[in-house]
């Protein structure tokens, strides 16, 4: 075969042309999205090789910051328009653990013997084709996948094939600095923990100075352990420097290394070494944090009170150890178990330390909310934890906010809510974690306007936390405002951390707009039981009562005793109202968290009328918490 002359390619049938964005088959012209154009080059420059996740996150979404959940996304359009599916695949193959690799055959084509396409709409539905049998691959196809990699070179320079995860400000804040996480350089790495901590105390440092925008943890951890320059991570969060750095800890003395960095040059506006010995870690951060502020504004940090207690070193170290597991999530009954033993053991070191109880009262709460343990029994603990913290340091915003959770979602008194809600913030205003828990508290109150500002600061001080979208998405789509909750949802699955809550939210979005077709797609990643929910009410939208009766029998296999709430959601969407009361009446005497949302939550408005409902709504109260 000849060395082909154009970048235009075949793929099995289809033929490819980079220089459009456009795949051709008989006939059918389909023109792909940008990301989903440099995702089928990057594959097909390695025919029948295996393209791992990292390769395809560097070369398709260079010096964007997305999770594997984009390139899984991407993946399942394009083997939509290929007429492809991943149980079968013939086209694009999934290759376990290690990535994908394009199965069906390349082979290059003369520009002069390529018909000119008759464009048809995009949205022109593809029926599959039978896919050409494999074969091995010609030594030409080596030759033809480097003139592949320059036309992915070239199409990335030009700007045809760049992609942003969604749309968002990039000018940088006048003032800012983002505190990336610390690097463990220690001999066995086994001081993550640490470095983590130490990450986290400085952002809380920072965040103290007025006038300094410095994003929330979350935001700064997106980052942890990916290959990214400093210029991409300014960008994405919108600040014009950088401070980043290294612990290494031996024995009772710890090496830190910091470095505060120019976004915009990669100029080292300072850097210091600082050896230690491990009790005096606190005023290293101190010292570390007032030489950024005095780089950055020429004074330091303002005089705040001195520190009622400084935790003893070995509670420190367990609280850290402990903090790090409850923030990567996902946690399972035997991991809170254990994280509540380990805070058990720092307060037994050092029974002064506020901050393990305040971290022991969230543990709580996530472990009963989960329904890992009895309501009564996991936030009684948690209540009193939560009044322990702010006992022993009244300055400690978190106590404030676990009791607040406390409050709100056991108590079903979204007023005490308040009120300790607005203790944590007049203590930390910054505190993204507290302005959402502000957010649920001022929708259980009908607040929808204050609800919607302080989500926004949240994902303003968090701009990379995939949960602060998803939580001003499902306030908006209480509220009915749609197009905005569509936006904020896609917005939550671009930054891919929890993103099968949010597509499953926003296939309910999609519902309440009429797109049936589009809802019911929205689902294929959503989990079995939100899938169940989800299918159960769109098929009846759709008059499919068949579909949704089976859908909403495993909805019940599912949630009966577990998430009741749910299924009284369904139930009212479908109009048994009979069902839909006696599924709340489980709930409440179950006393499921989402019960504080009965008044608000739209899809109960069927039942408003309904005494019964009324005399529900009463159970929901303060007064009637046994």
């Amino acid at each position: 075969m000849e060395r082909p002359t154009s970048t235009s390619f075949m793929i099995g049938d289809w033929r490819v042309d980079p220089s459009s964005g456009r795949l051709e088959r008989d006939g059918i012209v389909v023109a792909l999205e940008p990301r989903t154009m440099r995702l089928l080059l990057s594959l097909a420059a390695r025919p029948g090789e295996v393209v791992s996740m990292q390769t395809l996150l560097d070369e398709v979404w260079a010096d964007v910051v997305v999770t594997p959940d984009s390139v899984y996304q991407a993946v399942a359009s394009l083997r939509r328009t290929l007429g492809d599916n991943a149980k079968d695949s013939t086209y694009i193959a999934t290759v376990s653990r290690r990535g994908y690799r394009l199965a069906a055959e390349v082979r290059p084509i003369a520009a002069a013997a390529a018909p000119a396409p008759q464009p048809l709409p995009p949205a022109t539905p593809i029926a599959p084709n039978p896919a050409p049998g494999r074969r091995r691959w010609p030594m030409v196809a080596i030759a033809f996948s480097a003139l592949l990699c320059i036309a992915l070179v070239i199409a990335s320079r030009a700007g045809m094939l760049g992609a942003q995860p969604a749309p968002a400000p990039t000018a940088p804040r006048p003032l800012s600095v983002a505190v990336l996480p610390f690097i463990d350089l220690s001999e066995a790495r086994d001081q993550g923990f640490f470095a983590d901590g130490l990450s986290e105390e400085l952002i809380d440092h920072l965040v103290r100075v007025p006038d300094l925008y410095v994003p929330a943890r979350t935001s700064s951890f997106y980052f942890k352990d990916r290959r990214v320059t400093i210029d991409a991570v300014a960008r994405q969060l919108r600040v014009t420097h950088v401070l980043e750095g290294s612990i290494r800890k031996s024995g009772d003395r710890i090496r830190i290394t910091a470095q505060l960095i120019r976004a915009d040059t990669g100029y080292h506006v300072w850097s210091e070494t600082y050896d230690r010995p491990v009790q005096e870690i606190f005023s290293a951060q101190d010292d570390i944090a007032n030489a950024v502020v005095h780089s950055l504004k020429g004074s330091l940090l303002p005089d705040r009170p001195a520190a009622a207690h400084l935790p003893a070193p070995a509670a420190y170290e367990t609280y850290l150890k402990v903090r790090q597991s409850f923030e990567r999530g996902n946690s399972d009954d035997a991991a809170y178990a254990e994280q509540l033993r380990e805070l058990d053991r720092a307060i037994a070191i050092d029974p002064a330390f506020a901050r393990a109880y305040g971290l022991k009262a969230s543990v709580l709460v996530a472990r009963a909310g989960f329904d890992y343990m009895p309501a009564a029994e996991g936030f009684e603990a948690a209540r009193r934890a939560a009044t322990r913290a702010i006992e022993l340091d009244p300055g400690d915003a978190a106590g404030h906010t676990a009791l607040a959770k406390v409050h709100l979602l056991y108590d079903w008194d979204s007023t005490q809510a308040k009120g300790e809600i607005d203790a944590a913030l007049a203590l930390d205003s910054a505190d993204s974690f507290a302005l959402r828990v502000a957010g649920q508290i001022a929708e259980t109150l009908g607040l929808n306007d204050e609800a919607i500002r302080y989500y926004e600061r949240a994902t303003a001080k968090d701009p990379l936390a995939a949960f602060t979208f998803y939580d001003l998405g499902s306030a908006l789509h209480t509220m009915r405002r749609l197009p905005d909750a569509k936006a904020a949802l896609q917005r939550a699955m671009d930054l891919g951390e929890g993103s099968g809550q949010a597509r499953s939210e926003l296939g309910l979005v999609l519902l309440d707009q009429g797109d049936y077709d589009t809802a019911l797609k929205q689902l294929e990643g959503a989990d079995e039981r939100s899938g169940a929910e989800g299918h159960a009410m769109i098929y009846f939208a759709m008059g499919r009562r068949a579909e949704s009766d089976a859908a909403m029998r495993i909805a019940e296999r599912l949630d009966r005793g577990h998430d009741e709430f749910s299924l009284a959601e369904v139930r009212a969407f479908r109009g048994e109202r009979d069902l839909a009361i006696a599924a709340l009446d489980r709930a409440i005497a179950h006393h499921e968290i989402d019960c504080i949302g009965i008044t608000t939550d739209p899809y109960m408005q069927p039942l408003h009328e309904d005494p019964r409902f009324r005399a529900l709504v009463a159970r929901v109260s303060p007064s009637h918490r046994s």
